[in-house]
């Protein structure tokens, strides 16, 4: 399972006196966003869970629904195993991660360079389509790319915030008004928090622009 929903005691989360019933529902995430996320309001390590890999949703509407759908589709690829002596899913996939221009100036990079190196995102392998979703003030999917090279040993400056790097290759361009948010939402994506699957419409889409 990758998400349940439960009925608790209020302070079994946040340790205070109220003891009103609450439903929450459970989902895991990196372990790495455990510190970051538990700090936002509605998201609480989670109860009876292992804290460091999962957390605890509050479902009283802090969250916005969408957001929670996000978490859960993560929580779904996180908790898939691999059956021994199953035959592997070894076809490409479709992913899109964020980028934050206010951490990292990509679109300069990519002026350079049609090659570079950024954090590795979850279960992408070589050869998966990744677009790039850049944040505000541009809120749109900028660039298709190829992960070229996965699992790579981060430069140094990069460890103390990331264990492995992949190296992804620039394929095309994006006006950034032509797939903003409210395309993308328009097409079943309501945001892009980490790295998420795409869907069915929102690729024909952009594969569709000249």
């Amino acid at each position: 399972w990758y998400g349940i929903i439960a009925a608790i005691p209020k302070n079994k989360l946040d340790g205070e006196k109220d003891r009103a019933v609450i439903e929450v529902i459970n989902v895991k995430i990196p372990q790495e966003e455990g510190e970051k996320l538990c700090g936002t309001a509605g998201i609480y390590p989670a109860w009876h869970m292992n804290k460091k890999s999962w957390v605890s949703l509050i479902l009283d509407d802090t969250l916005p629904d969408g957001q929670i759908m996000e978490f859960l589709e993560e929580s779904y690829r996180l908790t898939q195993k691999k059956k021994s002596g199953s035959k592997q899913d070894t076809a490409p996939h479709t992913w899109i991660i964020p980028a934050n221009p206010y951490y990292y100036d990509i679109i300069s990079a990519f002026r350079k360079t049609d090659v570079v190196e950024w954090k590795q995102a979850g279960h992408i392998e070589k050869g998966d389509t990744v677009y790039m979703y850049m944040a505000a003030p541009y809120s749109a999917i900028l660039y298709r790319c190829e992960a070229v090279e996965v699992d790579i040993s981060c430069r140094k400056e990069d460890k103390k915030r990331e264990r492995y790097c992949m190296r992804i290759r620039r394929n095309k361009t994006y006006d950034r008004s032509f797939c903003p948010l409210s395309e993308m939402r328009k097409r079943g994506v309501p945001g892009v928090r980490g790295l998420r699957t795409m869907t069915a419409e929102l690729k024909r889409y952009l594969d569709e622009a000249k």
